[in-house]
Formats: C-alpha cells, structure tokens, sequence
C-alpha cells in the first residue's frame, strides 16, 4: 500500500515509502517536500477529503481522482487518520490504486446501457411484430366469419367445416401472439395486477365449463373440486383464470382417454392463508430431466413431445411468473407413463406494491355525503387527491348524480367491475397506476369497455387538448360486434350514417366497410391520413375508424389534424390498430377518451356538461339492484 505523511497546516508531504513514489511516478525522495494539492486531478475531490477529514479526524475508502507527475489521472481508494508529527498536526495516508476497478465498472455500466437498449429494441419489435402478424389474422378470422356464415346459410356443411378449422388455426396464431406479448411485459417489468376480491367458487365452475369441451375432444373427463364455502381471494381474477386455463388446457393435451381434476383448496397456517389450486391428470408424465426445464420459456419435455402434441412452450413459463406477481408459485410432481400434478400456492390477499385502500383520515375529509337520488346515475371518481374527490362529489351530487370514490388506480378498476358505474371520471396524473393505465385497462375489459370516460388532467397547451379526442379503442382483429357496437354509439340507428374508413391495409378496410354496410352505414375509405384529411373536405362523416400506423401520415398526425380544425373536433373518433400503445402514445393520442375536462375548471359545470351529454335525462334508466 502507498504511505504518506502530510502536514496539516502548509500541506506538504513530510514522509513517503517507496510504493507512494512508484504510484505516482516520482524518482527516489522526490516526493519529500512536494505539495499534496498538485497531486488532485479534481479540486472538489481534495475539497470533499479535507473537509471529511476535519470534521470527522479520519476518512475511510474515499474514492478519489488522482495524477501522476506525467499527468495521467488515476483513481486511488484512500484511507486517512490524523495524527501529530514531529509535534505539528498531520494526516497519515494509505492510498491503493483501483483504476482496473474503476475501468471494469465503466465497462459494466456500458454493457447494462447497451443491454438496457436491446431490451428496449427487443420490446419495440415484439410490438412491431404484433402489429404487422394482427393485420393478416384481422383478414382471416373476419372472412372466414364472414364465408362461414353464408356457408351455413346455404347449407354447405362440408364448407363450414373447413372455414372452422380457417378461424380456429387464426385464433390459435392469435393466442400465441398474446402469449410473447405477456412474457415479453413480464420480462420489461409493465405486467399489472388488477386486485378484487371474488367468490372462487363460481369462478372454479365458469373455468370448468370452459375447458371441458376441450377435455371431451381427447376423451378426457374433467373433475372439479370446490367445497362451497371455500369463500373469497383477494387477487387478479383475470391472471388466476388464466393460470388455471394453462394448466388445464396442458394437461388435456398430454393426456388421451383418462381423467384430469382440477381441485381448489383453502390453507391456513403460521404463514397466513393460502388458496391452492391442484391440476392432476393420468397423461404421459415427464421424467425428472424434463421436470427440471419445463417452466422455461420456448422450452418443452424435449423435441420428441413438441413434434407429437405441437406448443411453443410458454403457457407454463407465463403461468409460473404470473404466479410469482401474484406473491405465490407454482409447482409440479411427475412420473413418466403415470401423469403429472401441478400445484398452484397464492395468497389468499394479494398485496399490492402500494397500499390501494383509501385510508380513514381521507375519508373523514371527504366529508359528509348528501342524500341521493333513487335511481339516480353512478359517477365513479377517481383522484389521487382527496381534496379534488371531496369538489368533484359535491357538484354532482348538486347535479343530481350518485357518486362513489377511488383514491388510486387499482380501486378505480375494482369497483367499476363491481359498480359498473354510468360515467368514470378519470385523473390522469396518479402515482403507481395512471389515469392512461385504467383508461387502457378499461377499454381491454369488455364488461367495462362501454362505459364513458371523463378524463380530468392537466393540459397547458390548447392545441394538445383538441388532440384528445378517439370515442373508442378497437384492437386488431376486429370482432365485428364491437365494431358495430363502437359506431352505433357514436351514431345511433335511424337516419343514414356515414362512416369514414381511415386505413392502409386493403382486406382490413374491405372487411369494416362490409360490416358497416350490413347495418346501413354508407362508407368511404382512404388508404392513408392524408387521403383521409381530402375525404373529410369532400364531405364531412357522422364518423371516423382510424388505424394508427400508416404510411405518408399516420393516425397520430391525422387525429392531430381533425381536432386542430373546428369544423371537424366533434367528428367522434374510433381506433382500429394492431399496434400496442406506449405511454407515449398515450399522451400522444390519448384516445378512447369522450371528453376532456382541465383541472382549473373545477366550478362542476364542465363536469355536469360533460356527464349531460354522455348521459341525457331521456336515458337514465332505474337500476336499483346496484349499490
């Protein structure tokens, strides 16, 4: 180790063994005498050591930028006491040279950048790759619907059978196009949980009746266990279904002519409580080796397996880290030729990585709650911040409204599966999950999809706001009801309704256009935005279905347009993209959203405004089985 002694009050080096003169190139005792300050390559680095140094007597592993007489710098790992020498206050220094470390680090930290980009490119193709193998399967589910059902209209039946096999091989594709985008947002750290609390009972039933036609094709039969009154679990419905659809489906594909049970269980013991959840079957069982690799992604039993039962090996790997988000696991015993039980372990509630209840110091101050009337519409509220909720309840209640709270993001999409509310007004601006998150939450849950959406943000530039404005969200493939639905909403039956079809890819357009014109919609189509922007002078539509990305200008630029202009910012528009949104697409399109109010305007009139239009006197129907 390099030693040296310097003296407190002139700063000059009294002392110096060999090693220090070796690290800093100085021939013989040429250090004696020298000024220790020449030897800094940063002045703030001496600055931070002698001021540690006198306030404390002593520094420990300081790292430090240092030079050498021939002024290359260096990093040096210090040590420093103080001490009397000679009978003058001193310091003694022992310095060890880690410039390796420090390059090695350098080093590491480029190589997380660079691996941080590939994951980056690698998200951004997974969605490239989604979007470009939608658009084809957009095209073959919709025909083959399409050619099936004039097919059964006629009373081909050797037709029909072919065109099902044409929707069930393009909803498979479909299923394995999710399946990468599920691993892939496990992989980036974006999966969410959506937690409520549900019955498992009927939710261990609905899943049995779902998977035991697909039991009965390999002549399987299918045993559910439930006790009734194995009560409640506080988790992701969406993920624990398809955990066990995965499992299920697993085992009815490696077993042929025996019988699979699924059974659900409720343990409680000095760990907490516990739903378990066992998936047996009588198939061909794996051996230890392929025990080992099963839950690896893109991994099955071995080669042999894959080319008899077909797969791509990540139902298990998405189940297992589905489980884990969950705060549980999975695990299997096996023995080849007898069968194979896999064992699901989730807590009986899920705890959040945030607290997602409101606590009772913000609901003291959202003060006392007016009466309501019978009958009347339901308003979810949703903001992080309390004093926002407590305004908002008033002028709605003032305004004839029930009208119930959620603090954050993870309540909002609970009680609107429970509450299935007429209106959410939505906050944008919220810590963990954002008013976009619910919003897309929302539009991808089709029992919540139809309920209008009030977003409440902050928008500082105008033109920004009159870019906020897609009526609905529809993703590629289109199921045509949703599209009827969607236009039917925005136009409703009963005078002729033009609709204008934005979009690049012919065989999509042709498929919309059909089923528009099925419900008497007359339809025009563009082949990208700015052929779009010349319809729209020709003639102005009571619609527009827009596709996200095109060439020339995409839907982004032309929604952009559309808004800018008056005569057209009232045209609702309907996204119909393969693409999945970025938080900056989001921001950018901000679609799905029927009215945007800025926070500001917190009178309750452009509230009330929005909530009168999106729910007329006429319409308000009596619903008084809900909460």
């Amino acid at each position: 180790m390099a030693v040296a002694i310097v003296t407190f009050d002139d700063g000059i080096i009294r002392y110096a063994n060999r090693r220090f003169s070796e690290m800093f190139e100085l021939e013989g005792s040429s250090a004696l005498g020298l000024q220790a300050k020449t030897l800094y390559a940063d002045p703030q680095h001496r600055e931070r050591f002698i001021g540690a140094l006198t306030e404390h007597g002593h520094v420990e592993g300081m790292e430090m930028l240092l030079k050498r007489v021939g002024g290359e710098e260096f990093w040096a790992l210090i040590a420093s006491q103080r001490v009397e020498f000679e009978g003058r206050p001193a310091m003694i220094n022992g310095l060890a040279d880690i410039s390796d470390r420090k390059r090695m680090e350098g080093e590491l930290h480029k190589a997380i950048w660079a691996s941080e980009q590939a994951t980056r490119a690698k998200s951004d193709f997974v969605a490239n790759m989604s979007h470009e193998l939608r658009t084809p399967l957009n095209a073959i589910i919709g025909y083959s619907e399409i050619l099936f059902e004039d097919a059964q209209s006629a009373g081909r039946e050797s037709e029909m059978a072919d065109l099902r096999k044409i929707q069930d091989a393009g909803k498979h594709l479909l299923g394995l196009i999710d399946n990468i985008l599920d691993l892939s947002k496990i992989e980036a750290g974006k999966m969410t949980l959506y937690l409520e609390t549900f019955e498992l009972r009927p939710m261990i039933d609905s899943v049995a009746a779902t998977v035991t036609p697909l039991a009965k094709k390999t002549g399987n039969a299918l045993v559910a266990n439930c006790a009734d009154e194995i009560g409640t679990i506080h988790s992701d419905l969406t993920k624990v279904r398809q955990t066990l659809f995965n499992l299920l489906s697993n085992a009815c594909k490696f077993t042929r002519n025996g019988t699979i049970t699924l059974t659900a269980l409720r343990d409680t013991n000095a760990a907490g409580e516990w739903i378990e959840f066992q998936v047996r079957d009588t198939g061909i069982g794996m051996t230890p080796d392929q025990q080992a690799k099963v839950f690896e992604a893109f991994t099955q039993a071995d080669d042999s397996t894959t080319r008899v039962y077909g797969g791509t090996g990540l139902g298990l790997a998405i189940t297992k880290s589905f489980c884990r988000l969950m705060g549980g696991d999975v695990t299997l015993t096996s023995e080849a030729g007898k069968g194979t039980a896999f064992v699901v372990r989730l807590p009986a509630v899920t705890r959040a990585a945030s607290d997602t209840t409101v606590s009772a110091a913000d609901k003291r101050s959202e003060g006392p709650q007016a009466a309501e009337p019978e009958h009347a519409p339901i308003v979810l509220v949703v903001d992080d911040d309390p004093n926002a909720r407590e305004l908002l309840r008033r002028h709605l209640q003032r305004g004839g409204y029930a009208v119930r709270l959620a603090a954050n993001g993870e309540e909002a999409m609970q009680l609107a599966r429970t509450l299935h509310p007429d209106v959410v007004t939505l906050d944008a601006l919220m810590p963990q999950m954002d008013g976009w998150a619910v919003l897309s939450a929302m539009k991808e849950d089709a029992v919540l999809a139809e309920i209008p959406v009030i977003m409440v943000t902050i928008v500082d530039n105008q033109g920004i706001g009159f870019s906020l404005g897609a009526a609905d969200y529809l993703v590629k493939p289109i199921d045509r009801d949703r599209l009827v639905s969607a236009v039917e909403k925005c136009c409703p039956r009963g005078a002729l309704r033009h609709v204008l079809i934005v979009e690049d890819d012919a065989s999509a357009s042709e498929l919309m256009g059909r089923a528009l014109r099925q419900i008497d919609c007359m339809v025009t189509q563009a082949e990208n935005g700015r052929i779009g922007l010349e319809r729209l002078n020709e003639a102005s539509p009571d619609a527009i279905l827009l596709d996200l990305m095109m060439p020339e200008m995409d839907g982004f630029e032309f929604i952009a347009r559309v808004r800018a202009e008056s005569r057209w910012r009232s045209i609702p528009v309907i996204v119909v993209t393969a693409k999945t949104l970025t938080v900056e697409d989001r921001s950018r399109l901000n679609g799905q959203v029927q009215h945007l109010v800025h926070k500001g305007e917190y009178s309750g009139k452009a509230v009330l405004a929005a909530l009168d239009e999106l729910v007329p006197l006429h319409a308000r129907r009596a619903r008084a089985d809900r909460p």
